[in-house]
């Protein structure tokens, strides 16, 4: 089983887990937190930051070989266009890891869609 769970670091010092199932479904919502490591176990799929924050790290584990997601404003009731298409060049191992600039407001709820299939 390939599942993994992943970080994304923002610059307001929160850090997003985020659990990416075994063959993680496009269009499905992979389960995440902001108060501890995600796992199977998680039911959260929404999140909220603390602070007006941006994207600065994310960081996945050598299991992680496929994988893509899209930033859902929940608030807003639509799709941002903001994606990671790839989570592959952001292994742990990867010292040049520079993520696209996504930023999230205080007081919103986001989501992540997969867009690009998890690894079986």
């Amino acid at each position: 089983m390939a599942a993994s769970t992943y970080t994304i670091t923002l610059s307001n010092a929160q850090s997003l887990s985020v659990y990416q199932a075994s063959s993680q479904a496009v269009n499905s919502s992979p389960v995440c937190s902001l108060t501890g490591p995600a796992a199977s176990t998680t039911v959260t799929t929404d999140f909220s930051p603390s602070s007006d924050c941006c994207i600065k790290d994310v960081v996945v584990p050598a299991a992680l070989t496929a994988g893509g997601i899209e930033v859902y404003n929940i608030t807003k009731s639509q799709r941002s266009g903001k994606i990671i298409g790839d989570l592959s060049p952001y292994l742990a191992t990867n010292t040049t890891r520079n993520p696209p600039r996504i930023c999230f407001k205080a007081g919103q709820s986001y989501r992540l869609l997969q867009i690009v299939a998890g690894n079986a």
